[in-house]
Order: structure tokens, then sequence, then C-alpha cells
């Protein structure tokens, strides 16, 4: 669906931004508009002035990204057509305004109101759910830019129509995506100077300055780290606390994971504004890894490494209840590595051609639930134990790491643990190694040293023996 209508009565395109001492400033503001038509109230001016120091460029180009919340604000058609668009669901795709050619209503240095040069600007908006994100784009035609000088220039002055309190509005309810304005020195293949704020991802020489005075300044999102702790973020991204206190985190709505090691781990729900902690230890992953030895599946001799997860069955309930718990497991071999690299973060996005999972606790495809956490702890906690099997026994599969993380999901996000390496070889060595070696049985000893040997290149016999001593024959 398209439409077309002005929603500025001016747009201005006039920022003059400095060329090597500062960039420009942008400073947003609400005005009162009075009485627009039917209306008696609720309409805004949303004056949007510059402010530089330098009049040594044209500008060429003004481009404005913002964000709305559609069910507090709505763009007004500021024309004889006065009233709200009707931003609702039969708007799926996007629609189009534009204002006439920019008038200057800052102070330049001479009276009234001097035109400008500018081509009409237009407005591409689309609808996500309660949000609006608007961007406003105009052009000066080539030959045809006007020069002007310093400050207190209005770029653009839209129509907004906000019915309820405007200081309820909070800084979700109304955010400056970029900012970004094109200079040129007015001659033809001539110098430009680009200015850029947000998430403008061209090049610029230098930040425009920009004050949002529609809504209050957004608080700091803070969760409580400890030096060390793995963060990990909504989008998927993590990072390391560097330090101990109050870590800053992203405003997006979802989960965020803190594990401390494998020895505990929070979770935090971020709706916007604030933090809040919904899960303590829900998985968490172990260093106990073991042989799953010569276990016969369909008929078939497998071997296989076993990793251990603590899941903690409180989770299950309330409002951020665990929906699945399990382990998504891959083997670091020269095929899978030459795939991802040797960076990769183990997560869902590499199942099922790099990583396989597998489910403990949770729903399966029939909508029937599948619980393998029995074996109990304590009074909330299970143990856990997946194991990875039909691994060939060569010298390079037993000593290629086997990389197990545990998981769980809740409001449709996956949450992880920490990572346990293991190889078959590693793990034979330390049970050889280890006191309770003696305490197996024959089988197990056999096949504990049939690893190694692969690797050490010797048989060792621990069978019945004949002892023959023949200490005498040395010195």
């Amino acid at each position: 669906m398209k439409r077309i209508a002005k929603i500025m009565t001016v747009a201005l395109l006039v920022i003059v931004a400095a060329i090597s001492v500062s960039a420009a400033k942008v400073e947003l503001t609400l005005t009162d508009a009075g009485t627009q038509g039917d209306y008696t109230s609720g309409v805004y001016y949303l004056d949007v002035v510059a402010t530089n120091d330098s009049d040594e460029y044209y500008i060429n180009v003004v481009d404005m990204k913002f964000t709305f919340n559609t069910e507090k604000i709505e763009l007004f058609c500021l024309d004889d057509e006065y009233g709200a668009f009707p931003l609702n669901e039969e708007i799926d795709s996007e629609w189009y305004a534009y204002a006439e050619t920019a008038l200057v209503l800052g102070t330049n240095g001479k009276t009234g109101l001097q035109k400008a040069t500018f081509s009409k600007a237009y407005v591409n908006a689309t609808v996500d759910g309660n949000n609006c994100t608007a961007q406003f784009t105009a052009n000066a035609p080539t030959g045809k830019v006007t020069k002007f000088p310093t400050e207190n220039f209005k770029v653009y002055q839209i129509g907004l129509y906000i019915p309820g309190d405007v200081t309820a509005l909070t800084a979700e309810d109304f955010k400056i995506e970029h900012m970004y304005v094109g200079t040129w020195d007015g001659v033809e293949s001539g110098e430009t100077n680009n200015y850029g704020f947000g998430n403008w991802t061209g090049s610029v020489a230098g930040q425009i300055d920009v004050t949002n005075n529609v809504v209050p300044e957004a608080e700091d999102i803070t969760i409580p780290v400890t030096e060390g702790d793995v963060i990990y973020f909504v989008d998927g991204t993590k990072a390391v606390a560097e330090a101990t206190g109050d870590y800053v985190v992203p405003a997006n709505v979802g989960y965020i994971a803190v594990n401390t090691g494998k020895t505990a781990q929070a979770v935090y729900y971020v709706d916007g504004t604030t933090a809040t902690k919904v899960h303590e230890n829900a998985v968490l992953g172990t260093n106990e890894v073991s042989l799953k030895p010569h276990t016969m599946i369909d008929g078939k001799d497998k071997n296989g490494l076993r990793f251990k997860l603590l899941h903690n069955s409180i989770t299950r309930s309330g409002d951020n209840a665990v929906e699945e718990v399990g382990f998504i497991m891959t083997v670091e071999s020269q095929k899978v590595l030459n795939a991802i690299g040797a960076d990769y973060e183990l997560t869902m996005d590499l199942v099922p051609t790099y990583a396989r999972t597998g489910m403990a606790y949770g729903k399966n495809e029939n909508g029937a639930l599948v619980n393998k956490a029995t074996s109990t702890v304590n009074e909330t906690a299970f143990e856990i134990h997946g194991v990875m099997w039909n691994i060939p026994l060569t010298k390079v599969n037993v000593t290629t790491n086997i990389v197990s993380r545990p998981y769980f999901k809740v409001g449709g996000q996956y949450i992880y643990g920490e990572v346990t390496k293991a190889t078959l070889y590693d793990t034979a060595k330390a049970i050889k190694e280890s006191s309770s070696f003696e305490t197996l049985d024959q089988a197990k000893k056999d096949y504990i040293i049939e690893i190694i040997a692969l690797v050490d290149g010797y048989t060792e016999i621990v069978k019945d023996e004949v002892i023959i001593d023949v200490g005498s024959l040395y010195e």
C-alpha cells in the first residue's frame, strides 16, 4: 500500500558541516502545534535544528532515520488534509510522503524566509508490529545548491500526533537510528565531507552531535558480573567481563546469559529498559568425561565418549519456564574445521550440517514430553549424560577433539553453557593413570589399552601373567 501526503511544512536542508574543526550539531525538540483542522490537541511539530561553525561547504544530502511506537505516536499530515497516517496492519510494505521545496527558518543574517533550492524530501517508512521506522532523505539538485552561513537552521519540521501524555514517553518510544549529512565544495568533482550519527553504515569524516529532547535519555541497563565472566547477548554475540561490577548491556529484548566458567550461570530477561534475573544455574557444563566402550547399537559395535551436565529443575516452571534441555556436540575433524573455521561458536546455527543435538528434557516432534533428567544430585539438581558415539578407532579419530556444550531453551531463545573438549586418547590415558584403573574389569582395561596403543604404538597385555625375574642378569 502506498500513500502520498505532506507530513512536513518545512524541510530545510542546509546543515553546513565543519570541515576540520568540528562536526554538525543537531537538536530535536517537540513544539505544540495548537489546533490543526479538527484536531484541537495532540499535534506537535518535531523541529530538527542544526548548528555549525563553518560555511565553506554546501550541503547536498541530509538523511535522518528514527523509530517510534505507533501505539503512542503517529505521523501527522500538516497540509489541508489534516490527520494521522493509518499505520495499521493494512500497511504491509512501505509508503511515501514528501514536503515541498524547503524554506529557511533559522537565523541566516537576512530578514524573512529565504527559499532553498533543494529537491522534495521523501520519506520511506516501514511498520513492524508496534514500531514504525521512518527515513527522511533529501538531495540538492546538481548545480543548484545554495550556500548558507552558520547556525540554527531548521532541517525538518515534521508533524506528529501524540494523543497521550507527552511527558510519559520513554526512550524506547522515539529513537534516532541515524543522522547523515553530506557536503561538498560546490565544484564539480570537488571535495566532499560526510558526517554521521548512530548506525549510519557509510564512511564519515566526523560525528554529528545529536540531542534528542523528544524523550528522556535512556538509562543504562546493567547486570552484575565478575571479572572473567562470559556474557552472551540476545543477538548471539558475546563478551568477557574485564572487571567485577555492573556491566552495561544492550536494550535488545530477550535473554542474556552470564557464565562463570562451569560453576555458575545467571540468565537475565531484558525488556528494553531493565534486566531481571530469571534463572540461576539452569544448565551447567562439567569437566567430567568418560568412555563408552564397545556398546552394541543396532547390532554394531560402537565407541563413544560420555559428557555430563547439571540441570536445575526449578527452572521448568513460571513465566520464563525452561522448554528444553540437552547437548549440542561436534567433532573438530579437518572436514568440519575447514568449513566453519577454528574460531567457531558451537550453537544451533551449526546444526545439522556440522553439529548434532540430543534432547534430555522437552517435547519431541510429536508433542510428547521427553525426560531423561532423572538422576538426582540433590532436591533440585539433575545430572544428565550425553554420549557422542560411533567413533571409529583410528589414530586420527581418537586424538580428534569431541566438543560438547549444554543448552536450554526459554522463550524460543537458546541459552548455552560453557564448552567441554576431550579426545578418546586423553580420556583413556587419564583413566589408565588413575587409581581406579585396577578396579575395572578386564574387558574395559583392554579397551583403554587398545585406544592408547593406537597413538603410542605399543600393546600392553594385562591378562594372566607369568612373572620371570631377570634382575640377576643385570649388574
